[in-house]
């Protein structure tokens, strides 16, 4: 909130490049660059009427199984600049609404079911509203993948713990695949969460397998993995080494469609298990299905894997 001279402080904490100001009485809005030496001072911001663009996003694969998201997000880019990111808005209905001045911007959407879509909007001068047509997206395997047999592990380039390790002589267990790398924030942050589910349940016939996914900087053996890990057991693991086994899987790089561009990419991860976000946990039931996405630092999702587990 700005104050009688319409002055608003701002706290640069994580180093601010994009400052978006709203008057909500007189549908003014701003979404303006700042840089480095800006920062530093006042800055001036000019607003503009505003308009409000709005949609929804929708899935045909996902209604025609009944099936709708569970949680979406819509990122707003400002001309397809990917450093220029001020605004998103999360959904449990797949709804989604910008409050915009004038210009050109990239919608980015994605969800916990299904892979990113994007589109460009051109916002004209004195445009009030703008109603976008639905946003299809195109289901992950991995949500395709519930209630199936689990694909085999396999591109597994070394085994921590133990190993090799085969879905298939785990029948009649219950199994958890986490994806994760060192290199990922939030990966080392929820092992500990991880650590616990494997020590609450591992003798009620849980089976709890790592799958890290290098960061294309050819982690491919445990003595480089124990490496990286050397600090984040010091400060967020209690000086605990991973209890379970983990199995190593390299990205490489591929030229992907007609620019040439190279793009990372993992078969077990990308192609078969359709990973698109870190960490990302796979609960397999005691006949080897998929059960569904599982997250062990999350207390809603306890209740599925008990479920699992008493099921026989």
């Amino acid at each position: 909130m700005s104050d009688r001279d319409g002055l608003a402080r701002i706290t640069d904490e994580y180093g601010i490049t994009v400052v978006v100001a709203r008057h909500v009485g007189k549908k003014l809005v701003a979404i303006q660059s700042v840089s480095r030496e800006q920062a530093k001072g006042p800055l001036t911001v000019t607003m503009y009427p505003q308009c409000k663009v709005f949609g929804r996003l929708t899935s045909k694969e996902l209604e025609a199984r009944h099936r709708k998201f569970t949680w979406s997000n819509v990122y707003l880019f400002v001309n397809d600049d990917e450093h220029k990111r001020p605004m998103s808005c999360q959904s449990q209905k797949g709804e989604f609404h910008f409050f915009v001045p004038p210009g050109t911007y990239m919608l980015r959407a994605y969800s916990a079911e299904t892979h990113a879509a994007q589109k460009t909007i051109t916002v004209k001068p004195g445009q009030e509203t703008l109603e976008l047509d639905p946003m299809d997206m195109r289901p992950t395997r991995l949500t395709l993948l519930k209630g199936q047999p689990a694909p085999e592990i396999q591109d597994i380039v070394a085994w921590k713990n133990g190993g090799p390790m085969k879905l298939a002589d785990l029948r009649g267990k219950v199994v958890l695949l986490e994806f994760w790398g060192h290199w990922c924030g939030p990966c080392v942050g929820r092992m500990p969460s991880v650590f616990s589910v494997y020590d609450k349940y591992r003798d009620k016939g849980l089976v709890v397998i790592g799958i890290h996914v290098d960061a294309g900087n050819g982690i491919d053996t445990v003595a480089k993995l124990d490496e990286k890990l050397v600090d984040v057991k010091k400060r967020l693991w209690k000086d605990r080494d991973l209890p379970f086994p983990v199995g190593l899987v390299l990205r490489t790089r591929t030229p992907e469609g007609p620019d040439g561009k190279m793009k990372q990419k993992c078969p077990l991860v990308y192609d078969i298990y359709d990973v698109t976000a870190f960490p990302t946990g796979v609960l397999i039931d005691r006949q080897g299905r998929v059960v569904g996405e599982f997250d062990a630092s999350s207390k809603s999702d306890e209740p599925m894997l008990e479920k699992a587990i008493m099921e026989k």
